[in-house]
């Protein structure tokens, strides 16, 4: 069973003008350099995947602490009583 991936619509404008400059030098007759530059839309596209989290669908272990892989801060302020694990150590 694979995970389902989907790309944020935040990805399509970055994707689109990253499209530039292959094709400016697909223009230019550098087909190489153009080969080359075709990878900066797959990489922004790539970078703005939206997967399919397991935790979505499955309860984790309690004193596992989540982490998103794709950059979004779900939430930012002081930690929540009975949802973060207690601090141990010095800082």
């Amino acid at each position: 069973m694979s995970a389902k991936t989907t790309i944020d619509r935040e990805a399509v404008l970055p994707a689109l003008i990253g499209t530039v400059p292959s094709a400016l030098a697909l223009l230019a007759g550098r087909r190489r350099t153009a080969a080359l530059l075709a990878a900066l839309p797959v990489g922004l596209v790539a970078f703005f995947r939206d997967p399919q989290r397991r935790v979505d669908a499955t309860p984790v272990d309690e004193d596992t602490v989540l982490s998103p892989a794709d950059g979004k801060v779900m939430y930012a302020g002081p930690g929540q009583p009975d949802v973060a694990p207690p601090v141990t150590g010095s800082r």
